[in-house]
């Protein structure tokens, strides 16, 4: 099992696992899930923290989107997924 989970930096694959399976079940279960499903090694407490963390930054986030919504503030949307800017694409002529 992968140790290098219970420190402090999480990439964001295994945060995603940890928050779901805290939403799914009790946080003992979850850790012992995650262990056998993916090989992380987490206790039930990092499985708390993590999903209550996330859950908390998830709340403001949908707080100032609705904020946004109900004060018609527009929102820009993210770029497409894998450009960072509508500039990225090349408008020189394909070359025969």
């Amino acid at each position: 099992m992968s140790s290098w989970v219970t420190g402090t930096s999480l990439t964001p694959g295994p945060r995603r696992m940890i928050d779901r399976a805290g939403a799914a079940v009790p946080f003992t279960p979850a850790a012992r899930l995650l262990a056998d499903l993916a090989g992380l090694d987490v206790n039930a407490e990092a499985v708390q923290r993590t999903a209550e963390a996330d859950g908390r930054a998830a709340a403001v986030a949908i707080t100032a989107r609705a904020e946004a919504i109900r004060t018609r503030t527009p929102v820009p949307l993210p770029p497409p997924h894998g450009r960072t800017s509508s500039t990225s694409r090349s408008t020189a002529p394909a070359s025969r």
